[in-house]
């Protein structure tokens, strides 16, 4: 059975702007030109998804200013004896409690896509869009993956004079690995030859 592991964290600071003496070194930026488009230092495909989803100009302008954060090797796979890695995706959710909240009090729950690619997390069911993660395996072997978030609203955190307050979304935003291992079966599947009985005992054709 593969076995998963977390290598670090990551972390969006929401302070306007990259961070750049932020220790933990996740900051990229992005960018929101006039046509509303999204780009920058993120994997093309996830560009690609956050542009085609339903954000307003303002969830776009707090984007613009959070910016994005990515992680390298974040997921780490060791495969077992004979096992092959199909895919790396995160674990199915469907308005799954966050735990956190807007600053507006609501609720932060969590949806997986149907490919298991992205994670959106809502104000609240079918509310409005408050952070989007990405997956995205480094290779065909599917032993490590970088993942990569952008927030597009304030998140609460429960210290209010704490300018760097961390929160996180708890264990229910997972990632799975989904592998199989082969086992040869040709050799214990057999055909008999159907010719006949040729014998020296007299009951069937004999050989003579």
């Amino acid at each position: 059975m593969a076995t998963i592991n977390i290598n670090g964290t990551l972390v969006n600071d929401q302070t306007a702007g990259v961070q750049f003496n932020d220790p933990d070194g996740d900051d990229v930026a992005i960018s929101v030109d006039a046509g509303g488009d999204i780009s920058g230092s993120l994997d093309a495909a996830f560009l690609a998804f956050l542009n085609g989803l339903t954000l307003s100009d303002a969830q776009k302008a707090f984007a613009d200013s959070a910016e994005a954060a990515s992680q390298s090797d974040l997921i780490q796979v060791t495969a077992g004896a004979n096992e092959v890695v199909d895919s790396l995706i995160f674990a199915p959710l469907t308005n799954a409690n966050s735990g956190l909240d807007t600053v507006g009090g609501q609720d932060i729950l969590l949806t997986t896509s149907a490919d298991g690619k992205s994670v959106l997390a809502t104000a609240g069911v079918g509310g409005p869009i408050v952070a989007a993660f990405y997956i995205i395996p480094a290779d065909a072997d599917n032993l490590s993956a970088t993942v990569q978030m952008v927030t597009f609203e304030a998140i609460a955190h429960p210290s209010g004079l704490d300018p760097d307050d961390r929160v996180d979304f708890s264990d229910i935003l997972k990632v799975r690995a989904l592998s199989h291992t082969d086992t040869p079966i040709g050799d214990d599947i057999n055909v008999d030859d159907d010719g006949p009985d040729v014998n020296t005992n007299g009951a069937g054709p004999d050989l003579t």
